[in-house]
Parts: structure tokens; sequence; C-alpha cells
């Protein structure tokens, strides 16, 4: 993404208000980057709840239980800032489009740029990891 969404520290640029306090935390310079991470409460339900829609959509998809896991656990990790702990992962392409993503970073995935491998292997991944779902899953 551009990062040149309505957000306070752009709103300033054009002259739209006088500060770039974020509302909901009072963080100095509220930017894209910010808003996806704000740690006030609010926003942080707004993360939780969207989070339960994504895992709900990717189990309604028929996705596998190991990669809605692994996505989640990912965007988690990106959101903490900590390191993503997986488990074991039985697939090693699921194995290799984590790696790859790793790499580019959850952002990435979070902002519609998912790694090399995810669209191109998840039919494959869903097979594999035997969720007795059917194939289909995510990112055809």
């Amino acid at each position: 993404s551009s990062g040149f969404c309505a957000m306070a520290k752009m709103m300033v640029r054009w002259k739209k208000q006088s500060n770039s306090d974020c509302p909901w935390c009072g963080c100095p310079e509220e930017d894209t980057s910010h808003v996806l991470k704000c740690p006030a409460p609010g926003a942080r339900e707004v993360w939780e709840k969207s989070m339960a829609d994504l895992r709900e959509w990717l189990t309604e998809q028929k996705t596998s239980s190991e990669i809605r896991d692994a996505i989640c656990k990912g965007l988690w990790s990106w959101m903490e800032e900590t390191a993503p702990e997986y488990g074991t992962i039985e697939c090693p392409i699921l194995r290799q489009c984590l790696e790859n993503q790793a790499l580019i970073g959850w952002r990435a995935f979070f902002d519609g740029c998912p790694a090399i491998g995810w669209m191109r292997n998840s039919i494959i991944i869903n097979w594999f990891s035997h969720s007795g779902q059917g194939g289909g899953g995510l990112l055809q």
C-alpha cells in the first residue's frame, strides 16, 4: 500500500487538520502503520474481531486447518512483533510458503501481496494436509 490514506499524518500534510496525533491512543504521528498496530483497547478489539472474521472466512472457504492456523499465527505475530510459533508443520510446501512469507514479512500478506507459493500451492497444501475438507482453499 502507498500509505497515503487519510491518516492524521497525511491530513496535516494536506492542511486539513493541525496535529497528527492518533485519536485513539495519542501517539504523536498517526500513519497507516500505526493504525494497523495501534495499542489502544478499541483498536485492539477491531483487530481481534477482524482476525476472528478472517478465521471464519477461511473455514467457510474450506481452507485446511493447518493453512488457516499458519496464516492467523503469522498475522498475529506481525501485529505483536514477535516471532511466529507454528509448531510442527507436516506439509513441506506449506513450510516453504511460510519461509517465503517470512522473507518479505506478514505486512505484505496483510496488504494483499502474499509471498510466492501461496496461490500456486494452496490446493496442493489443502490436499496434503488431509483435512477432510476437500480442495478449494485460500488464494486459488
